[in-house]
């Protein structure tokens, strides 16, 4: 073997060599760190669907509720009238003596005797004087009360002006019907509405509360689009044009149930949005597990998201 062959045997290996590390090289998984795992819930990503049009089915042989919109009492002032009553009055007969002198001069006299009868002397002449003024003012009080107690009655008339109360004959009631009003009078103040028949307003209450108990429930004729797609429900509501109804698998989700359980759902998480950093840069990708640790795998470029329990 010459020096020239070990030479070129020797610069082949090393090239093999260093060709089968760089190969090696390019080959081995790459880490890269995850900056920020945000999860994507229900809610996040819901679709909607758009209102369109609404329409209310109409049976025209069905009775239409008219609004009622005012109700205005009809009033008849009360009269003012004369009302005259009779009444007993007790009077006081018209006294002659009214200082009462001859019931003091009697009492006067009748108190002197009985106090002459008492002591003799000055003594006597006391008692007589005292028994006078006594017996004066007894007699006084006495003629007094027979003075007050002889009365006479007389029937006399009692005259005043009341006014009677306003008393309200009925109403005038407006209703409304498609936009349109309407003038009526009824007994009584309306409450509410009021159904029409084939253009007759019924007012009879009983009658009233048998057609209101058989009206059936509105139907609504509801267009919408998504994804450019027009679409047609009925509803039993009537929901606004240009509402968003939620849409999943196909449908638009409209009854209690249907969006009970979105509502009960809205918080589920359903995929994860990782963001990365690697050699090359920033990178992004959705995955549906939850990655483990703070790095991730690339594979030719390509993260590997293993997840967390695996």
């Amino acid at each position: 073997m010459n020096k020239h062959m070990i030479i070129g045997i020797f610069l082949g290996g090393a090239v093999a060599t260093a060709g089968g590390a760089l190969a090696l090289r390019s080959t081995a998984p790459k880490v890269a760190h995850i900056v920020s795992v945000t999860p994507i819930t229900v809610a996040m990503e819901q679709e909607y669907a758009t209102v369109t049009t609404v329409q209310q089915r109409i049976d025209p042989n069905a009775p239409v509720l008219a609004d009622v919109v005012r109700s205005q009492p009809i009033v008849i002032a009360g009269q003012a009238r004369e009302v005259c009553e009779k009444r007993v009055v007790t009077h006081q007969m018209p006294v002659k003596d009214e200082n009462q002198v001859a019931g003091t001069a009697a009492g006067a006299l009748i108190g002197g005797l009985l106090g002459h009868q008492v002591g003799g002397g000055n003594g006597k002449k006391a008692a007589t004087a005292l028994g006078a003024i006594a017996g004066g003012l007894i007699g006084k009080n006495v003629q007094t009360h027979k003075q007050q107690a002889k009365t006479y009655q007389t029937v006399e008339q009692d005259c005043r002006t009341v006014r009677d109360p306003d008393q309200t004959t009925g109403y005038n009631v407006t209703l409304n019907l498609n936009g349109q009003n309407q003038s009526l009078t009824m007994a009584y103040n309306p409450k509410g509405q009021l159904p029409v028949i084939n253009g007759e307003v019924i007012t009879d209450p009983t009658n009233i509360k048998k057609i209101k108990a058989n009206i059936p429930a509105p139907l609504f004729d509801v267009a919408y689009t998504f994804a450019e797609q027009s679409h047609n429900i009925t509803l039993d509501y009537a929901p606004a044009v240009g509402a968003q109804l939620p849409y999943e698998y196909g449908q638009a989700l409209v009854t209690e149930e249907q969006l009970a359980n979105l509502k009960a759902r809205e918080n589920t998480v359903i995929a994860y949005n990782v963001v990365y950093q690697s050699d090359t840069g920033i990178g992004e990708i959705r995955t549906v597990k939850h990655p483990e640790g703070n790095t991730l795998t690339l594979k030719n470029g390509q993260p590997i998201i293993t997840a967390m329990g695996e």
